[in-house]
């Protein structure tokens, strides 16, 4: 008789201990996911190294319409304005950056597109080849390794290095995408580190995942 109520004590005891262990488990994975959903603050102040020195930078929360492919939010810079593009070709956001803040100052932009459903890995990759360039010759460039994303990065200089257009090819849940970063010279030093931002502060809508 003892013999059986110990048994029975222990797979109580057993059960017990397996049903916290799965609670907890549950309550991880439910703080997880809360933490991945949580509503992003509105304003952010931050900082960018800028020709060597720190300066400060606000930012704003930007989110992708509703309709748009590929769901995103990120922080943009004051000086960036978004405006979304569709065509028969894909769907596209033009980040504008205008540091002066004068209309005919010089102006730099970043632009997401996202290639239309089917699309294979050699039309985008053409396609972003092209893209890099205006439809020219160019050859592809190193890999950075911090972006591990990337597909294929292509990077194009005017000649005189008047201006400079880079592309990054990537994917997403089965869709092709690249960034576009084009801008004058005289923007170099200033519009990398915003682009980085930028991209450093992506999260896509259904995950809650970086880049």
């Amino acid at each position: 008789m003892r013999t059986i109520l110990f048994s029975l004590l222990v797979g109580l005891s057993v059960a017990c201990a397996s049903r916290e262990a799965s609670d907890e488990g549950t309550d991880t994975t439910r703080q997880a996911a809360t933490v991945a959903r949580e509503p992003r603050p509105e304003r952010l102040v931050d900082s960018l190294q800028i020709e060597g020195m720190m300066e400060p930078v606000r930012l704003h929360l930007y989110t992708a319409p509703e309709d748009f492919p590929l769901g995103f939010s990120t922080y943009l810079p004051e000086d960036m304005s978004a405006e979304p593009v569709s065509s028969d070709e894909g769907d596209a956001l033009r980040l504008t950056s205008n540091p002066s803040g004068e209309a005919d100052g010089p102006q730099a932009g970043l632009t997401f597109f996202v290639f239309p459903e089917r699309t294979s890995e050699a039309e985008a990759t053409q396609r972003a080849q092209e893209v890099a360039t205006g439809g020219g010759e160019t050859s592809p460039d190193t890999l950075p390794t911090d972006l591990p994303w990337m597909r294929a990065f292509y990077l194009h200089t005017a000649p005189g290095g008047a201006h400079t257009r880079s592309v990054r090819l990537g994917t997403y849940q089965g869709r092709y995408f690249y960034f576009m970063e084009e801008y004058p010279s005289e923007m170099s030093e200033g519009f990398g580190p915003r682009v980085r931002l930028v991209l450093r502060e992506w999260r896509w809508q259904d995950t809650g995942n970086s880049l």
